[in-house]
């Protein structure tokens, strides 16, 4: 999977900084051509708590994830014995019939201390 993050405000001033940000990706078989500018990161293999926020438009269902890693990092990831690993991220699948709008978060959790 190569992506990158999408900020809005950051490349358009005239966008709020409110406005989500998101991860852009696309399935490749090969790094060897980065374009200029870009750097890549390695989401790293283990375990991931998913939340399904869901919602009758895309915008509903992008305002969900914000409230799911709100919710897995200050509330179930401790209360569950885990804390929280190196990776964070969200998606949704490019062909899933709509509505509903799904977006997927992933938190990687380890073992607690």
């Amino acid at each position: 999977m190569f992506g990158f993050l999408y900020r809005p405000h950051k490349d358009h001033p005239e966008v709020s900084p409110d406005v989500k940000a998101c991860f852009v990706g696309a399935e490749v078989t090969a790094l060897d051509h980065v374009p200029a500018g870009m750097v890549t990161t390695h989401f790293s293999g283990g375990k991931y708590v998913l939340v399904d926020c869901i919602g009758d438009t895309g915008d509903e269902a992008a305002e969900g994830v914000g409230q799911a890693i709100g919710m897995l990092m200050s509330e179930w990831i401790h209360a569950h014995g885990y804390r929280e690993g190196d990776a964070c991220f969200a998606f949704s699948l490019e062909h899933a019939q709509r509505p509903p709008h799904i977006e997927t978060v992933y938190v990687k959790i380890e073992n607690g201390d």
